[in-house]
């Protein structure tokens, strides 16, 4: 079990020891990590049983650099990474810049230190022929020797921040730190630095201007040799810094001016060494704040680009944009409503239509499904609201006053003399930019972005409502052409329809021409002759037994009165059966009458019926729907007709019959009427001139009809007569 436990940790330990590849040079036990081209060496603690316990980075150091990497910027903290499961990663400080870190190294063109780099090696930049540009964002305690020396290219050293708190000793620029660096021009030594060692720009041929700082003790020889270009120094130090025999060329001190503090040409023309200068001036410009004011330049541009990006969110392109976004935004809105409308007026008309049923439900189906595409474009158009304009007004005031700020900081930059005076502008603009950038610029920049990132949806709204309303217009037209085709076949249709009602209504017609038209005028004319019939007959008989007590009361012969007795007889059985056969209409007559009051109900429904069925044709929209009004009219018309025709017309029917067989009554009613006055007035003279029945013989004969005209003729004759009574002879005959 012990084994077994000895050789998981001795497996374990070259595992982990394996991943750490550490290193012992005299620093101390580290471990290698690259990042970016750089090489990083990382200090830990190495306790006995270190694969115990959690491994501690004591320190990381920058050792070395790769080519080409152009604009370096050296970062504050690097990860330490464990490469094994049992080991936590951690991030640490970068501390410092070994020796010759960069030397040699090509293909870099600036270099920016970070505030917690403590330490610059030796030789660190040496020959970086590349390098235009270092900028140290804290003070080191020391540039070592060699540190730029051979960088011909470089122009640029800037020294950011005040001296570092926790640095010992002075701040010195080293013995041959800027040597040979043939494109420096201007140089503004450190305000902490306090010495300037041999050599330290020495071969510097073109530096013309050199600063120095207030802080300076200590030039010593050599420090500026081989600077032929030098043609400006300041001294910022009212009391005259030490400076050795050699310090400056001898030719310096007679082409080069120096510049003082106010007040203290005295001291430097009685000092020894500045007091061989030929030209000393004294000036309040002190200081070169040309780079802080190109930078405070370089800020205060940026502070106006704030404003100038306001300006553009206010009445510029990005306003513009707004608009057009705006516009946009409007006009899907009106798109849609115009959409939705032209669907409603559609629906509408198809309602309206003479379509079937099934076309109506299909074709509203259709725009319904646009409908809601419509509805979903327009939620989506609106999810967002613009108010660009709104977030902009709600800053106006902001921005107002801020650039009024701006043109401040600018006359502050230009009056500026000192570093101080544009640093403090600097902090202040920078706070300024700071506030504006984040409380009043960044919800104008954040409702922007959020605008451009809707505008694509409102372009696929605009996009999604154009082929809504291709669509809309294509199905206009095709519903347009059917619902005329439609109403063109329902105008058909009802036209067919209204003929099958003017059918169904001439029953009704009908109807009435029995119950208060012509047929009931004829009922009633039936009705008379019947009346007049009877009168007539009554009449007859009437008169009839009027005469036959005129004759049996007469001085007629028995033979005659017989003779009279036996044809009025006759013409009053006659008469009696002509009046019973005119009474013997009555059931008929009233039969009529009773059935038309029986269907009076019957039609009167009827009637209303037809009154419904109109009311349905003249509001039917579909074919359909007057089809279902025809076949159930045309069945109710049907129906009643049936019934009607069984009852109402042959009703009239046998009236009709019933009239010409009264009429004929009422013919031979007359016939009879004008013999019994015949007769009657035969009798009368008889009766009053006293002749006599004569019986006729053969031969010729004289007869007189009963109007009192004479004819001659044969006996053989007489049978030829006319029936009649006649005088033959003097004597009344009677023909039959």
């Amino acid at each position: 079990m012990k084994k077994s436990f000895w050789l998981f940790v001795l497996l374990l330990n070259a595992v982990v020891s394996y991943s750490q590849v550490l290193h012992d040079e005299g620093w101390g036990y580290y471990v290698v990590r690259k990042y970016d081209g750089l090489t990083y060496h990382m200090r830990i603690d190495y306790p006995e049983y270190w694969w115990n316990s959690k491994i501690k980075i004591k320190s990381v150091r920058l050792y070395s650099a790769d080519n080409n990497l152009g604009d370096v910027e050296i970062p504050p903290t690097v990860w330490y990474t464990a490469n094994s499961p049992y080991v936590n990663d951690t991030e640490h400080f970068v501390s410092s810049v070994w020796d010759k870190a960069f030397k040699g190294r090509v293909g870099i063109s600036s270099v920016s230190v970070p505030t917690g780099i403590t330490y610059i090696g030796s030789e660190c930049f040496m020959n970086c022929v590349d390098l235009e540009s270092v900028i140290f964002n804290n003070a080191l305690p020391f540039l070592p020797f060699s540190t730029f020396k051979g960088c011909s290219k470089l122009s640029k050293v800037r020294f950011q921040g005040g001296k570092s708190e926790t640095s010992s000793g002075i701040f010195s620029i080293g013995g041959e730190a800027f040597e040979d660096c043939l494109n420096l021009r201007k140089f503004n030594v450190p305000h902490y630095c306090e010495l300037i060692e041999q050599n330290a720009f020495n071969g510097c041929s073109n530096l013309q201007v050199i600063y120095l700082g207030d802080s300076v003790k200590l030039i010593r020889n050599n420090a500026f040799n081989g600077c032929n270009s030098l043609m400006k120094i300041v001294s910022s130090n009212k009391v005259p810094p030490q400076i050795e025999a050699n310090t400056f060329m001898e030719d310096t001190y007679t082409s080069a001016t120096l510049y003082v503090p106010i007040g203290s040409k005295d001291a430097y023309t009685s000092s020894p060494y500045w007091c061989r200068f030929f030209n000393i001036e004294e000036t309040n410009e002190l200081e070169d704040v040309s780079e802080n004011k190109e930078k405070a330049n370089a800020i205060c541009g940026e502070a106006t680009n704030i404003y100038n990006s306001f300006i553009n969110y206010h009445n510029g392109e990005a306003h513009n944009e707004y608009v057009a976004a705006l516009t946009l935004q409007s006009n899907n809105v009106r798109n849609a409503n115009y959409g939705l409308s032209v669907i409603d007026s559609l629906k509408n008309s198809i309602s309206e239509s003479a379509l079937s049923e099934e076309s109506k439900q299909s074709n509203k189906e259709t725009l319904d499904r646009i409908g809601n595409e419509i509805n979903t474009l327009l939620v989506r158009n609106n999810q967002h609201e613009l108010s660009l304009i709104d977030v902009v007004n709600e800053h106006l005031d902001m921005f107002n006053a801020y650039n009024e700020r701006l043109a401040q900081y600018k006359e502050q930059i230009e009056t500026a003399t000192t570093n101080d005076e544009l640093e403090t502008v600097i902090c202040i603009i920078n706070a300024d930019i700071k506030d504006m950038q984040d409380n009043h610029l960044k919800p104008i920049e954040d409702n922007y972005t959020e605008m451009l990132e809707f505008i694509p949806t409102l372009t696929e709204v605009e996009d999604g409502l154009k082929s809504c309303l291709e669509r809309i217009d294509e199905l206009k037209t095709e519903i347009g052409t059917k619902i005329d085709e439609a109403n063109e076949s329902l105008a058909e249709k009802k036209e067919e329809v209204q003929s099958a009602y003017q059918k169904a209504n001439s029953l009704y017609q009908s109807y009435l021409f029995y119950y208060d038209g012509g047929g009931m005028e004829f009922y009633n004319q039936v009705l008379e002759e019947q009346a007049y019939n009877d009168k007539m007959a009554a009449d007859i008989l009437y008169d009839i037994d009027v005469l036959y007590k005129r004759i049996a009361d007469s001085s007629l012969s028995d033979e005659e009165k017989t003779s009279y007795d036996k044809l009025l007889e006759e013409i009053e059985n006659t008469v009696y059966g002509l009046r019973k056969e005119n009474d013997g209409f009555n059931y008929t007559l009233s039969t009529f009458i009773e059935t038309l009051q029986e269907q009076s109900d019957a039609m009167n429904s009827y009637y209303e019926r037809l009154t419904q069925y109109k009311e349905r044709i003249d509001a039917a929209s579909t074919k359909d729907e007057l089809d279902a009004v025809m076949v159930e009219m045309n069945q109710d018309r049907a129906d009643t007709e049936e019934n009607f025709v069984k009852t109402v017309v042959e009703s009239y029917h046998e009236v009709v019959i019933a009239e010409g067989q009264i009429y004929q009554i009422g013919l031979k009613l007359a016939t009879y009427k004008q013999q019994l006055k015949e007769i009657t007035e035969e009798v009368e003279r008889l009766i009053t001139s006293g002749i006599k029945t004569v019986i006729m013989s053969d031969g010729d004969v004289i007869v007189v009809n009963l109007r009192g005209e004479r004819m001659a003729i044969k006996s053989t004759q007489i049978k030829t007569l006319p029936k009649g009574i006649y005088i033959i002879n003097g004597k009344k005959h009677v023909l039959k």
